[in-house]
């Protein structure tokens, strides 16, 4: 039995952030770095210091911030910083995260760390989007058209609420927005409120807790997403549809994964504002 993607279905369009709302790749102000780059210079060199200097983890996060907010304003320093560090460590690094799926947990199970968002409530959290991000149109006209169709819009991401708060500050997006009733301090699921984090199954389940109504179906619920292993796998295995925002198809294109001896059907976009095709 085939589960077809269905856009008429779709009552909830609930996004993924980093990666899915901006390119993390692209340079959106010429000579300061992408948000990639950001994320790359705090966990290779945190991980590099905590390996191979034996540094305390708090002190290598306290280090890596004082030097990058003291930097991070100055042109083409994040890409040098980057641009910098060695090979070996970067595939090292990558081979890790091929194995254990979550930036988070190569540190967890590396270092014996308890914070399963060390690398996100230490560092993360300071990165300076104003520097890196600016206003997308492109989002904005997709946010503002699908809230004129009626649809609720969601967030649920791995990132804690702080960078989401800079995040959307830098790109003139205010969290109300987001239609959430999550029950908790947090307007929207993030790693605060989500203790088993994408791509457990915990976040997509609590999606469903808070949009479906009486006979409603998880089907009403649409989630977008970049990471296949982190956001549509996990999504299409609690039902609900996905779209897949990634460089790698052509746009409108459609594929699936087996799951039950079921064809779970999802579509592959290359930018956000293909997803208008489908409303």
């Amino acid at each position: 039995m085939d589960i077809l993607f269905d856009s008429k279905k779709v009552k909830t369009v609930v996004f993924d952030v980093d990666g899915t709302m901006y390119d993390k790749y692209t340079e959106y102000n010429p000579g300061m770095g992408t948000v990639a780059d950001a994320q790359d210079y705090f966990r290779f060199n945190a991980y590099n210091m905590i390996k191979n200097l034996n540094w305390d983890p708090d002190i290598v996060a306290k280090r890596l911030v004082f030097c990058y907010k003291r930097f991070c304003g100055q042109r083409a320093w994040l890409k040098r910083e980057v641009s910098e560090i060695d090979f070996w460590l970067k595939d090292e690094y990558s081979g890790l995260l091929k194995k254990y799926k979550r930036n988070g947990k190569i540190f967890v199970e590396e270092f014996n760390l308890g914070d399963k968002n060390f690398l996100h409530n230490k560092m993360f959290r300071h990165i300076n989007f104003s520097h890196i991000l600016r206003p997308r149109e492109e989002l904005d006209n997709v946010l503002t058209y699908l809230n004129s169709l009626g649809l609720r819009i969601g967030i649920l991401t791995t990132e804690v609420y702080e960078t989401i708060q800079g995040v959307f500050d830098a790109m003139d997006i205010q969290i109300s927005f987001f239609k959430m009733e999550t029950g908790d301090d947090f307007p929207i699921l993030c790693s605060e409120n989500i203790k088993d984090c994408k791509p457990g199954a915990e976040g997509f389940e609590r999606l469903k807790d808070i949009y479906l109504n009486n006979g409603e179906s998880s089907q009403n619920i649409l989630y977008v997403g970049d990471n296949f292993i982190k956001d549509i796998e996990p999504s299409l295995k609690s039902g609900l549809q996905a779209v897949h925002i990634t460089q790698n198809h052509f746009p409108g294109e459609d594929s699936y994964i087996t799951l039950a001896g079921e064809k779970h059907h999802y579509v592959q976009i290359k930018k956000i504002d293909d997803l208008l095709n489908f409303f």
